[in-house]
């Protein structure tokens, strides 16, 4: 493992940041969306349960330093990982079938807004 000096390291971080910045407005801005969405058909608490589920896998996705898009995403990074930093860092998560629903609820949302995003919304609903 090479090893690099703290500004270095402070360098790296920035540059993450700057390239996973637009990834994350997009996805809070289609979150945003999705809450409008539910709010119509459901309950505030319903929707606000949906929503802050992806608030955590947006915070998951920035954590995890090396997703960028959409199709970054695997299999593993979508259930079995996720779920594991969710019981690892949140405190009372909800069920791991709330989370999923929540997160096929949203794709399956962002697959019908017909944007940049459809193809790959439908590519993890596959793998969901």
């Amino acid at each position: 493992m090479p090893v690099v000096t703290l500004e270095e390291y402070q360098q790296i971080l920035q540059d993450f940041e700057k390239r996973f910045l637009p990834f994350k407005k997009n996805l809070e801005s289609l979150n945003d969306q999705f809450m409008d969405m539910l709010m119509s058909k459901y309950t505030k608490k319903t929707a606000h349960k949906h929503t802050s589920n992806v608030e955590l896998f947006i915070i998951y996705l920035e954590s995890s330093k090396d997703i960028f898009d959409l199709k970054d995403l695997s299999k593993g990074k979508l259930n079995s990982q996720f779920r594991a930093w969710c019981r690892s860092k949140v405190w009372n998560p909800d069920s791991d079938h709330d989370i999923r629903t929540s997160l096929k609820k949203f794709f399956k949302f962002v697959a019908s807004l017909k944007n940049e995003y459809e193809v790959e919304a439908k590519r993890i609903l596959l793998l969901l």
